[in-house]
């Protein structure tokens, strides 16, 4: 069941970013990643009202804060990544987030995985080389820098670092209440924070909401789905293993980038893409 809980998760996740590309333009970062949070609530809660609440643990409020503030930050990041670069070039630098997970998950929960989960790791990391093939001749330590020197990647890199503390947070706040709570509370915080941060730093929000209000609804379904089904798969199995799986979402990502916005390089980079994947399996695998 984790499994296909975190396939969910990945697919969601995949049309959150290809929605996100295609109204940011319109709306900019802050009013889209507001639009995401606010208009996936009205499911969030109808979810948490078909069942009976639970009892919050001690923690709860504390967690609740603290991830809050963290996820603000990584948002933010997130959607001005994909709003200077390809899809392709900055999506997949969220499968560096298994690796980072390495040493979170067992400071912060004792989760560590097996030889095999390392096996996955070790291709995520190939893979993030070959990423910019393209780029070879410049030097073979070329890509690397070119990863560090871009400003989308570099973005991303910052959320998938970020990415690996929140999703350990997830899980305690998870066991502190439960799956569809958590996402629900998580969800009003990040509404109300980023909706005051939406109305200090970008002009013209009305107009904005306006022109993409129907892409920002249907990010606000897509991100309720995704939350649905992360949160309901972290109680399942090791966090490493989870956000491995959801890493899936690049190669489905960087496939619709192609198609659809007609992003140059995608061959190249889905090579390396492909090897993330195969790594995100491997760990998959060692569950």
């Amino acid at each position: 069941m984790w499994l296909l809980l975190s396939l969910a998760a990945a697919l969601f996740t995949s049309l959150t970013d290809v929605l996100g590309k295609k109204v940011i333009g319109r709306c900019g970062a802050y009013v889209v990643v507001w639009g995401m949070n606010l208009f996936a609530m009205p499911f969030l809660f109808a979810a948490v009202c078909a069942q009976p609440l639970p009892v919050l643990g001690p923690l709860f409020w504390m967690v609740l804060m603290v991830q809050g503030s963290m996820v603000v930050i990584a948002s933010i990041l997130y959607f001005k990544a994909i709003e200077v670069s390809d899809l392709s070039l900055t999506v997949p630098m969220l499968a560096f987030t298994p690796l980072f997970l390495l040493i979170t998950s067992p400071l912060m929960l004792g989760e560590s995985p097996s030889s095999l989960g390392l096996s996955g790791i070790f291709l995520i990391v190939a893979g993030s080389y070959v990423l910019n093939i393209t780029q070879l001749h410049k030097g073979y330590l070329a890509p690397f820098k070119m990863l560090v020197k871009e400003k989308g990647p570099r973005y991303m890199l910052m959320v998938a670092l970020l990415y690996s503390v929140c999703a350990n947070i997830d899980k305690i706040g998870v066991r502190q209440s439960s799956p569809l709570l958590w996402a629900s509370a998580l969800n009003a915080v990040l509404a109300v924070a980023l909706g005051l941060i939406m109305l200090r730093k970008s002009s013209q929000v009305p107009r904005r909401i306006k022109e993409g209000w129907k892409y920002l609804v249907l990010l606000g379904i897509t991100n309720a789905f995704a939350l649905i089904a992360n949160m309901a798969a972290i109680q399942l199995t090791l966090v490493p293993y989870l956000i491995a799986i959801k890493r899936l979402s690049v190669f489905m990502t960087l496939f619709v980038g192609f198609v659809i916005f007609k992003e140059k390089g995608c061959w190249e980079r889905s090579v390396g893409a492909l090897l993330m994947v195969l790594g995100a399996a491997l760990i998959s695998l060692a569950h």
